[in-house]
């Protein structure tokens, strides 16, 4: 109980702007994130100077089941540039469809991604 715990994770040698979003998921379906206070980033001589993300956290019930996620931030305009330059590559195996508009007025849509060859069946000629 009450027992501190510091995870690392190497991130290669490209620098990120910081550290994401750490969220924690409790077994009770409960989820919280790390406060910015808890979390480390940093580059480590340990480990050829890469940059390293670590956190801190306590476990206070021994019976529960904990589980963490890291979330890097990706907003919403990176990914509709992103989208945007994969449809005009008009890819066969790539369909973007628009289903409506969020409340923001915020693009909703359906991504297709399937084989381009569709599978041939055994024993037909």
């Amino acid at each position: 109980m009450g027992q501190q715990v510091d995870a690392k994770r190497e991130h290669g040698k490209k620098a990120m702007p910081g550290p994401g979003c750490i969220s924690i998921l409790l077994a009770a379906g409960c989820r919280q994130r790390l406060p910015p206070k808890n979390v480390y980033y940093y580059r480590c001589p340990d480990h050829r100077k890469n940059y390293v993300m670590s956190f801190a956290f306590c476990f206070d019930r021994e019976d529960d089941i904990y589980q963490f996620a890291y979330c890097y931030p990706y907003t919403y305009t990176r990914l509709q540039h992103y989208l945007d330059n994969l449809q005009r590559r008009n890819m066969d195996y790539f369909c973007r469809e628009l289903l409506g508009l969020s409340v923001q007025q915020r693009r909703l849509d359906l991504l297709t991604i399937t084989n381009p060859v569709p599978p041939t069946s055994k024993g037909k000629k």
